[in-house]
């Protein structure tokens, strides 16, 4: 198993020079924030769909971001791509169109019930950010696939919280879920998580609430609560309401962390996941030290002897609370891997992650998967099986909460 990183800019395109197919199974990970796209398309350039028509046939997914690195190296004004070859895993791509599954759940499910085989090993998960409720997809994985290892992002649009975009046959795409299965007993994984906050403030319970919509807290509405926190940094709440996200208490006492995704007229406001009604919330924030603190704790726990890749997958309220800093988590999983070991990382709205309910959105979280195939595995291996469908052009923004 071999990791390639390489860039897209404007200026000087990729570099260093995209890598070809060589007849092994690959799989092609792309991070960028939207504005790169917008970019290039002014320009009359279409990176994503070189990048695709050159590895046709091979598992790709793709997503924006609100920052994405590689190794300790923060790379946000370029498209990071990653290219990684199997020696004995296959790989096969999977999507489904919010707008034709009709549920954030179904379009979950669509995609796990095309990768469904006796030897899927585990599924990596693209999914829009902003029009998707990440438990949602998170439950029609599982209704599924409920014993497979799942690693999952949803796709962020930096501070501007209004369109994402995944990878959907060789454009970039809103409103989509996108999935690759890797299949084969050779193949090991290891994840680890890590958050960092401390509550603050009184708690409070969540008298209505649908899905992962907060109407009111303690009959105070959810964006109230926010205008009063943030005081003059409301003026910008969506992206500074990211620096407060919410512990979750559950009537079982178990405890998550949702961040807001969507502030509405009447006070509502969307979560990235599921708040059940009667559960106690409360405030939370952070230090750039705690969070580079998680950070390190969490890498140690993915670690993997000669990974063959880290993929990391930070929280757009971490990356505002680090600011200037927004390396230090980077360089801390950094110092925990291997050196041989090549290190991708993004910012986005949520992961997807296994927790003590099973697999959820978690927020506000970094997460950390590694990889690595046996050694002695077997080359040669046929590569992807493609099962996408036709991406729908016509595709229009949506207010779908589940």
């Amino acid at each position: 198993m071999i990791a390639e990183t390489f860039t897209w800019r404007a200026a000087d395109g990729w570099s260093p020079a995209a890598p070809a197919p060589d007849g092994r199974a690959s799989l092609v990970l792309l991070m960028g924030d939207r504005g790169v796209i917008d970019i290039a398309d002014e320009l009359g350039l279409d990176p994503v769909g070189e990048l695709a028509a050159a590895w046709d046939g091979h598992g790709l997914l793709g997503w924006s971001t609100d920052g994405q690195a590689i190794g300790g190296v923060v790379h946000d004004d370029a498209l990071v791509a990653t290219v990684v070859r199997f020696d004995a895993t296959r790989v096969r791509s999977a999507t489904a169109a919010l707008r034709t599954a009709g549920s954030a759940r179904r379009a979950g499910r669509d995609v796990a019930e095309t990768l469904a085989e006796p030897d899927l090993r585990v599924v990596m998960v693209a999914a829009d950010g902003v029009l998707m409720n990440g438990s949602a997809i998170a439950a029609g994985i599982t209704d599924v696939l409920p014993d497979v290892q799942v690693v999952g992002v949803l796709a962020a649009d930096g501070s501007r919280y209004e369109r994402a975009w995944t990878l959907v046959a060789g454009a970039a795409e809103p409103g989509h879920v996108c999935a690759v299965g890797l299949y084969g007993d050779q193949l090991e994984i290891a994840q680890g998580a890590g958050a960092g906050w401390t509550p603050v403030g009184p708690e409070r319970l969540a008298t209505n609430t649908m899905g992962n919509v907060i109407h009111e807290l303690d009959g105070q509405t959810a964006t109230e609560l926010y205008r009063d926190y943030l005081g003059p940094l409301a003026d910008d709440l969506v992206a500074n309401s990211s620096m407060l996200p919410m512990e979750v208490r559950d009537l079982d006492d178990h405890v998550t962390v949702r961040a807001p995704r969507r502030f509405h007229t009447d006070g509502s406001v969307a979560m990235s996941g599921d708040v059940p009604q009667g559960a106690t919330v409360r405030l939370l924030r952070a230090s750039p030290a705690d969070l580079a603190h998680d950070a390190s704790l969490a890498a140690k726990a993915a670690h993997l002897d000669d990974a063959g890749l880290c993929l990391v997958v930070s929280a757009a309220g971490r990356r505002r609370v680090l600011g200037q800093r927004a390396e230090d988590e980077l360089d801390a999983v950094v110092a925990a891997m291997s050196p041989a070991t090549p290190v991708v990382a993004c910012w986005a709205y949520g992961a997807l992650a296994p927790t003590e309910l099973g697999l959820d959105v978690v927020d506000e979280t970094i997460c950390i998967t590694t990889l690595r195939e046996r050694p002695g595995s077997s080359p040669d291996v046929p590569h992807v099986t493609d099962a996408s469908d036709a991406p729908d052009p016509q595709q229009h923004q949506q207010n779908q909460e589940g």
